[in-house]
């Protein structure tokens, strides 16, 4: 009996923790946050292939924002959405060592608000 509650214990515990996971496609501040939804059903983008992406903006002014990446287009947006596309081409590496280390693209984020500017990145893995 000990036996099997403990391991409906571990079941629900490992559950738990991975629903509560937090998003790593996410940057949040205080009130504010931003989070890259991609569009191909993945938690991932591929090398040398076009990702229709959206940011869900929450509580910043497009205005104070600045989103930088390799590849990062952005072709639509209203007050709280920015929709668009990345294409991270494989060639290309070498010349955007800080946004791309071991197969990870760092979207970096500035918010600047009242002469406050804050920075962060929404890191997003990539494979071949």
């Amino acid at each position: 009996m000990i036996k099997i509650c403990t391991t409906y214990l571990l079941i629900v515990i490992t559950m738990y923790s991975c629903n509560n996971k937090k998003n790593q496609l996410t940057y949040n501040i205080k009130d504010k946050k931003i989070e890259l939804v991609l569009l191909n059903n993945n938690k991932f983008i591929k090398y040398d292939k076009i990702t229709p992406i959206k940011f869900l903006i929450k509580n910043i002014k497009l205005s104070n924002l600045r989103i930088l990446g390799p590849g990062i287009d952005i072709s639509a947006k209203n007050d709280s959405i920015l929709q668009g596309r990345i294409l991270v081409k494989k060639k290309y590496i070498k010349g955007f060592s800080k946004y791309i280390e071991k197969d990870t693209l760092h979207v970096k984020i500035f918010i600047i608000n009242n002469n406050v500017k804050n920075k962060g990145e929404i890191l997003v893995p990539l494979k071949y």
